[in-house]
Parts: C-alpha cells; sequence; structure tokens
C-alpha cells in the first residue's frame, strides 16, 4: 500500500490519484491529510504538494487539483528526457520535473474545451 501525503483532499485530486494510480499503474493506494498519520507508518510513500518537512519525495502541486471551477490556463510546454511536458514542478527532492496528477487531469477531463 502506497501512503500519500496531500494538504487537501479534493475531488480533483480523488479522481486524479485514482486515474494514475489505481487505473493506469495498479497500485493500492490511500491519501492522507494527516502529518501525523504519514509520519507514523513505515513502507512506501511520498508528499504531494508544496509542503516541507515530511522527509519524504515529493511531486511538488501545479495548484489545478487544488481549486473550484473552470478558468483559463496557460500552458507552458517543457521538454524532460525528450518528452513534453507541462506543469512543471519546483522544488527540492521531487520524484518528477513536473506534476503528473495536475497534467493527467487536465488532459483526461479536457479540461481547455
Amino acid at each position: 500500500m502506497l501512503l500519500v501525503y496531500s494538504p487537501e483532499f479534493t475531488p480533483r485530486v480523488g479522481f486524479a490519484f485514482n486515474l494514475v494510480l489505481e487505473c493506469l499503474l495498479g497500485i493500492d493506494f490511500h491519501v492522507t491529510i494527516s502529518e501525523e498519520e504519514f509520519k507514523n507508518p513505515t513502507g512506501l510513500k511520498f508528499v504531494y504538494g508544496n509542503t516541507l518537512g515530511l522527509n519524504a519525495p515529493c511531486i511538488p502541486a501545479a495548484g489545478i487539483l487544488f481549486e473550484t471551477g473552470v478558468h483559463k490556463l496557460a500552458i507552458d510546454l517543457e521538454q524532460w528526457n525528450g518528452l513534453p511536458i507541462f506543469f512543471k514542478a519546483e522544488g527540492e527532492n521531487k520524484l518528477l520535473p513536473f506534476d503528473i496528477f495536475a497534467a493527467s487531469f487536465f488532459l483526461a477531463t479536457r479540461y481547455e474545451e
């Protein structure tokens, strides 16, 4: 079981994590918003968001999964290992150089339409 810490659990967070982790990768996971719960168990875990001090690998959040409503977004394409990426991630100790959950949500929901 993979444990994920997120500072908020919104319907968008649930959708994106279920899509990427369970449907695409077949990984059982649990999302917690409790720092105490996240700190206690051992095993595989990572932080989603810009929360520091939890001593775990991180995927910095682009923010779209914590928003409500739909608005026009400026998407900047970057390159990573020859692949196009967007929602580039900044920060230390990051697992990926982009927010894979925000990008998956954006594409799967056809957000731009």
